[in-house]
């Protein structure tokens, strides 16, 4: 019997077979013509020097933004250890440095900010296109870049961006990994999808609640490559928990840091009803059901029953 080690062996989902076997289902292949390319880049252009123009005409007032950006210079002239009581630290441990270097302020993490936005733009363009065609991929870009809630996060130095692009990156490369014919090719997107996983987690510590539904669905597929992508994917958060319990004897301090603002300020959310904390956990992501569904539904069953 010859087998072939680069061959992905058969091995059927451990649950809901139905649903997550891929039988004939293949991914676009990604190919643009030229003129599609350079439409996408001209696109991509005008939109990121539409956003620098109008940096200093935008009129936001974001007082986290401001606390969160003088934070991580005061971080920087003096590093430290970062505590959970802080909150994740991979903001401070990237725009501290950045504003360092720049020695400038202002246009810095704002300009970071805009490069993060646009990198999950491409992202979203490039996981649309793997199932559905060119014209709908344009759109999802186009919807998502000038979604309102979207868009003033370009000019709001916050981690939420960063959180952004690194989910919409892993999002890309697990789909590879799952739809892959190729026992390798399993492996190096699963790797590469852990990764961002991984970055996601030093930005957004509720990002964990979304990165473990995939831990699951992945050990679902019993793919080469699924527990590199679990252990990476778990992995700060692992180290983060064992510092939080010996500094405060207390295994998600960076949680439970959110309540006691809470009773801090008054609100008393842990006791307000189950439709106020849905409300709450569903808002952050609100745009992605209302702000492109509807229309980019439409589209997407269009262009992926014209393949």
């Amino acid at each position: 019997l010859n087998m072939n080690n680069n061959s992905q062996s058969a091995k059927p989902p451990l649950l809901f077979h139905k649903l997550f076997s891929l039988g004939d289902f293949r991914l676009n292949p990604e190919i643009l013509s030229k003129r599609q390319m350079a439409l996408f880049v001209l696109c991509l252009i005008v939109s990121v020097i539409v956003k620098i123009l109008i940096i200093d005409l935008n009129m936001i007032d974001h007082g986290e933004g401001a606390t969160r950006t003088w934070n991580a210079l005061w971080w920087a002239e003096s590093p430290f250890f970062v505590e959970p009581l802080s909150g994740n630290p991979g903001w401070f441990y990237l725009i501290g440095p950045m504003i360092m270097i720049t020695r400038e302020i202002f246009y810095t993490p704002v300009i970071t900010m805009i490069l993060a936005v646009t990198i999950a733009g491409i992202y979203i363009f490039k996981i649309t296109l793997l199932f559905g065609s060119y014209r709908t991929a344009m759109l999802a870009f186009i919807i998502y870049t000038l979604n309102p809630v979207i868009f003033r996060l370009n000019f709001t130095p916050v981690p939420q961006q960063l959180y952004l692009a690194a989910i919409c990156i892993m999002i890309y490369y697990f789909i590879k990994a799952v739809a892959a014919e190729q026992s390798r090719q399993c492996l190096k997107y699963f790797i590469i999808a852990g990764v961002f996983s991984f970055i996601c987690l030093l930005f957004r510590p509720e990002g964990l609640f979304i990165l473990l539904g995939y831990c699951v669905i992945a050990f679902n597929t019993r793919k080469r490559g699924v527990f590199l992508f679990i252990f990476l994917t778990i992995l700060f958060q692992l180290i983060w928990m064992v510092i939080s319990y010996q500094m405060y004897g207390d295994f998600f301090k960076t949680f439970t840091t959110v309540r006691d603002y809470d009773y801090l300020v008054g609100s008393n959310l842990e006791n307000s009803g189950i439709m106020i904390k849905l409300k709450g956990f569903f808002l952050p992501y609100y745009f992605i059901v209302l702000g492109t569904t509807f229309v980019l539904f439409y589209f997407f069953v269009k262009g992926a029953l014209s393949i």
